[in-house]
């Protein structure tokens, strides 16, 4: 399952800690949950932030030149048209163009035509997702909340924890407010 961050990233936060390499495994599962916890907050697939395996999509076609194609993190290895939903034909790359000009692109414009509409008609071949690599703010989120997770695990997971230089309780019931701010606008939009 992917990480939104290496382990290296985590120890250089918390210098002040004393985290040798006894601790690489239980900040690795950490990690792997708090890269989960980022994809479910902004409404994702697990790994959305870090595709890198090609998987090939079946699409209706809409006898539109436009198609939705959710979200591909770089330009598709195959697209292929069938007016059946059997036999494909290959597109050159030429025959069709992506929207918008940079990733995540989400819509395929057919630049020879409309994709025929039918069941099944369009196939796409590619790394489906936001992202190759995890952006530079999905990143700091994922490490801030490894270590606040990992700070609640040397406090037992208590609910709440006390800051002695202010004198404050602080209870811990939901994501950090600066993880929230740095993913906000990562956040994907459903209707």
């Amino acid at each position: 399952m992917s990480i939104y961050c290496t382990l290296t990233q985590i120890k250089n936060s918390m210098v002040d800690a004393g985290v040798d390499s006894s601790y690489d495994s239980w900040l690795s599962t950490l990690a792997t949950v708090s890269s989960r916890w980022v994809d479910s907050y902004c409404g994702r697939k697990a790994a959305d932030f870090a595709a890198n395996t090609v998987s090939t999509k079946y699409f209706d076609g809409t006898n539109s030149p436009n198609l939705n194609i959710g979200e591909l993190a770089e330009p598709p290895s195959l697209v292929a048209t069938s007016a059946d939903g059997i036999v494909f034909t290959d597109m050159d790359n030429t025959q069709y163009s992506l929207y918008p000009n940079e990733p995540p692109y989400t819509i395929l414009v057919n630049l020879i035509g409309v994709w025929t509409r039918g069941f099944r008609t369009v196939k796409v071949a590619g790394k489906f997702g936001y992202s190759v690599n995890p952006p530079l703010e999905i990143q700091m989120a994922t490490i801030i909340q490894t270590v606040r997770l990992f700070k609640r695990g040397q406090q037992a997971f208590q609910d709440g924890g006390m800051n002695l230089e202010l004198g404050k309780l602080i209870y811990a019931t939901e994501l950090d407010p600066d993880v929230k701010q740095l993913l906000d606008r990562y956040r994907k939009v459903s209707l």
